[in-house]
């Protein structure tokens, strides 16, 4: 079988279902109970073969999935007929990585 769509469109698609459910749990119950519609209303299409199905999951830590882990998950579903989407419970927590160092913005942007 081959990939029918390409890594970085599931990426977004896949991102961008995630926001939703956290967003709205009306919308995660329904994509709980139709994950391929849910899937194709954001722009994934499985094929009719793979069985599919959207779990919801606690972080452990604060280690999340990452873009290899899902694309994996989607590779494997292509060889298997067995798609198991994880997605975060709840949205991952975003710690900020600026020092206490003041910042500079550049004198010149590109054009």
């Amino acid at each position: 079988m081959t990939e029918v769509v390409s890594s970085h469109s599931m990426l977004t698609a896949y991102t961008a279902l995630a926001v939703r459910c956290w967003e709205d749990p009306d919308a995660r119950r329904r994509f709980s109970e139709s994950p391929r519609e849910a899937l194709a209303a954001y722009g994934w299409e499985v094929s009719p073969e793979i069985s599919v199905r959207i779990e919801f999951v606690a972080p452990v830590g604060s280690r999340q999935l990452s873009r290899e882990q899902i694309v994996a998950h989607w590779r494997h579903a292509l060889e298997t007929g067995e798609l198991m989407i994880k997605i975060a419970a709840e949205p991952p927590q975003v710690e900020s990585a600026v020092s206490g160092a003041a910042y500079t913005p550049p004198s010149v942007y590109p054009t």
